[in-house]
């Protein structure tokens, strides 16, 4: 990461435990005199700062273990129009009706597993019943607030960018998520 830049990783597969717990070393971390910001990943933190405070956050990692409280995240609401263009083509793919896949995508929280950019928010998996392919050409604009889902994934188009994801719908609001976090959608 140069010399601005620490990348502290963590083996195993990304988890909500793991989140909390790289959520809440972030906290600790950033606290530090020096450290500009640290921002957790999947399974990493990347702490920015002076060469000097990056030596030092990376002397005190092995005694910082015991001392991190795992990040308790916040549950967001977020209505949502089932009303996205790949809809229909969706129904058609899953050979399900509309209701059973607002159904499998609205039941239960998802977790927040990362902020992407710019201010995609990155959810934890769908039900496999709803998992879909990506787009074989990604769109040149997809709308903030669209949510779709890419594979098993499902997310929130912070911004409008472009991207590859089926979309089901849009959010009446872009939450204001951290990771560790957990959004519900409510069919609106």
């Amino acid at each position: 990461m140069g010399d601005r830049g620490l990348l502290i990783r963590f083996e195993g597969d990304p988890s909500s435990e793991l989140t909390a717990y790289l959520v809440g070393m972030a906290a600790k971390i950033a606290a530090q005199a020096g450290v500009i910001d640290a921002a957790p990943g999947h399974r990493t933190v990347l702490v920015e700062g002076s060469t000097e405070t990056l030596m030092e956050v990376a002397s005190k990692l092995e005694d910082m273990g015991p001392a991190i409280t795992p990040y308790r995240g916040k549950i967001h609401e977020v209505p949502v129009r089932y009303d996205g263009p790949d809809l229909s083509w969706i129904c058609e793919h899953l050979e399900l009706e509309t209701e059973e896949i607002i159904s499998l995508h609205s039941r239960f929280a998802f977790d927040v597993h990362l902020i992407g950019s710019p201010g995609f928010i990155y959810l934890s998996e769908v039900d496999e019943r709803i998992a879909l392919p990506r787009l074989d050409e990604p769109r040149m604009s997809v709308p903030a607030g669209a949510v779709g889902i890419g594979g098993r994934q499902t997310g929130i188009y912070g911004k409008s960018r472009p991207g590859g994801w089926r979309l089901l719908g849009t959010a009446s609001n872009i939450p204001d998520v951290v990771p560790g976090d957990k959004v519900l959608f409510k069919p609106a």
